[in-house]
């Protein structure tokens, strides 16, 4: 790959090549079975470098109150032909992540017990940022440890802490198992169950930042607060119990998110119009007919998503570019490159955001693919990007009432332009409903490679 990587300031030939490159390896890693892709990328390498990593398990809590929420959620926001399993509130593996200055990239992990690695975390944050990451993996694959260089940067630039969770994967815990884990995640930052290291923390101070799949899950749960407060227009300030505790839910400083996959047919126009700029196949490679088979998929009994059955892909818990009001939801910052398949459904949700009263700022890298913050960190666009992404989660917490929407796209030349946000897409909500269910109803079930399968129809 060495060969391909080109001088900072890529021209749109070196773009495409390197696109090229990484796709090919893309789609050569996804067309593992995903039982061995899990085994690989959920094992932690461990520590090294300037990260202070401090590790806390929590059980689960003794009440049901965070399933009703989503639940009831789940049945506001739905249609009711949803089909799936419900997931139990399950214990939660946590990790804290900080920047850990004066250490070599390759010096070992510090040395004490958990809660000492915390308290040496603790001496090092310089501001009260707490930022809950989610890491993405298409809602199947990755661990803490895959964002581990992420959060530690932006502790580094920010001067806080980054805390994030394993949450459960698909297709063996399919939606909304890993919703429920976020969701739990964020309580036990706001209201600490017995033994955390950490004092309850102001929502005013914590903001949701995540990539790819785990940008989609923090904007789902975002949804998940609005219905809340929505179901108590009487209640001033609601509340759950939680570990015991009377709870309120409320919503977090605001997002700060990057490649956001919120459309999980891929059946909106940029899935197509893109496709030469991205890294991602036509086609998700577990629902093709050649895909290994393995213990965890095809589900039991079969279906033709491993996220979700076909259909309950539609829900705006599942796919957030189908929701049908923000009203009163926070701050968002999105970050999504101009090349990316997945762009138009982004695009409808700053839009929608907008609309409905959110600021939100929208910044767009000309020709970048998905994940290119995260990939592309010796070119420009890489490292400006992330530089924006912390002034963001800054921002949100110390200048959220002074925030106003704004949108740009920066150009190859590094150039920027603005753009209005109001207008950043001209799908209406019928074309993206009516698009993405034409391309669920016509997904077969997946039964293992080269086998007979049915209509998506025939799961409700």
């Amino acid at each position: 790959m060495s060969s391909l990587i080109p001088q900072t300031r890529p021209t749109p030939t070196e773009i495409i090549q390197r696109v090229s490159h990484i796709r090919r390896a893309f789609s050569q890693a996804a067309a593992v079975p995903i039982t061995a892709r899990q085994k690989a990328t959920t094992r932690d390498p461990g520590v090294k470098g300037p990260y202070w990593v401090s590790r806390i398990a929590y059980p689960a809590p003794p009440e049901k109150s965070i399933q009703e929420v989503l639940l009831d959620a789940i049945a506001e926001l739905g249609d009711g032909t949803e089909n799936f399993d419900v997931p139990e509130v399950g214990g939660l593996e946590a990790q804290w992540i900080g920047w850990r200055s004066d250490v070599g990239k390759d010096d070992p992990e510090a040395g004490g017990s958990e809660r000492e690695r915390y308290e040496g975390l603790m001496k090092e944050v310089e501001s009260d940022i707490t930022i809950l990451y989610v890491y993405g993996g298409a809602f199947m694959v990755n661990g803490p440890h895959s964002c581990r260089a992420t959060c530690g940067t932006l502790a580094r630039l920010t001067g806080g802490r980054c805390y994030t969770v394993r949450y459960r994967l698909a297709p063996q815990h399919p939606f909304p198992a890993a919703l429920l884990d976020i969701f739990h995640a964020y309580l036990t930052l706001i209201s600490p169950p017995p033994d955390s290291f950490h004092a309850p923390i102001a929502p005013s101070s914590i903001v949701f930042a995540g990539d790819s799949s785990g940008a989609c899950l923090l904007l789902s749960l975002v949804q998940v607060l609005l219905s809340f407060t929505r179901s108590h227009p009487r209640t001033p300030s609601p509340t759950i119990l939680f570990h015991g505790s009377p709870t309120p839910l409320p919503l977090p400083a605001g997002l700060a998110l990057t490649s956001p996959g919120l459309d999980q047919t891929m059946a909106l126009p940029s899935w197509t119009t893109n496709a030469a700029t991205d890294i991602f196949a036509d086609q998700l490679p577990a629902i093709t007919r050649d895909f290994p088979p393995c213990a965890s998929w095809p589900s039991h009994p079969p279906r033709a998503h491993p996220y979700a059955e076909a259909l309950t892909l539609l829900h705006p818990l599942a796919s957030p570019c189908v929701s049908t009001g923000w009203k009163g939801a926070p701050h968002m910052w999105i970050a999504m490159g101009g090349g990316e398949r997945l762009a138009d459904a982004a695009k409808v949700v700053a839009r929608d955001a907008r609309k409905d009263g959110a600021t939100v700022q929208w910044v767009e890298f000309e020709s970048m693919p998905h994940q290119w913050v995260l990939m592309f960190k010796d070119w420009w666009q890489g490292r400006e990007a992330t530089k924006m992404w912390a002034e963001a989660c800054r921002d949100l917490v110390a200048r959220g009432k002074e925030l106003e929407s704004r949108g740009c796209i920066m150009g190859v030349d590094g150039r920027e332009r603005e753009v209005d946000v109001m207008t950043l897409a001209d799908l209406t909500k019928e074309d993206v409903m009516g698009a993405m269910r034409a391309k669920a109803e016509g997904m077969k079930i997946w039964t293992g490679a080269r086998a007979a399968s049915k209509g998506a129809k025939s799961q409700l």
